[in-house]
């Protein structure tokens, strides 16, 4: 629905390490120090060898693999240049991309206070 504002910065995400991860019916959130992230859309998993595509998180129904991120450490956050999707890349080299959707919203970031409805 809406894109990342050019303007956002992400870096404070950095070096972040996931505390929790809840997983609701609609949405999961994986929660940092300093705030969150909550997906309900598309979005990809990559660990190891396996690369998984979800084009929506309902119903969720088990853990899609997203445990192997707990404690882990965010190393990199990428945006493409739609600003539409964002990859996080994390210490054990996994990375998920959360894809957004012109038609509703997808996931929010929430760092420092700060929002950002994609």
């Amino acid at each position: 629905m809406y894109k990342i504002p050019e303007n956002s910065d992400l870096s404070t995400i950095k070096n972040q390490v996931i505390s929790q991860i809840a997983f609701t019916l609609n949405f999961i959130t994986i929660f940092f120090d300093k705030g969150f992230i909550q997906f309900s859309g598309g979005f990809s998993f990559n660990f190891s060898d396996q690369s998984n595509i979800y084009d929506e998180v309902y119903p969720v129904k088990n853990d899609l693999g997203l445990l192997r991120i707990l404690e882990k450490k965010i190393t990199n956050i990428d945006i493409n240049n739609n600003r539409d999707k964002l990859t996080i890349h994390f210490e054990d080299k996994s990375e998920l991309c959360l894809i957004g959707n012109k038609f509703y919203e997808s996931f929010i970031i929430n760092c420092n206070g700060n929002e950002i409805r994609v």
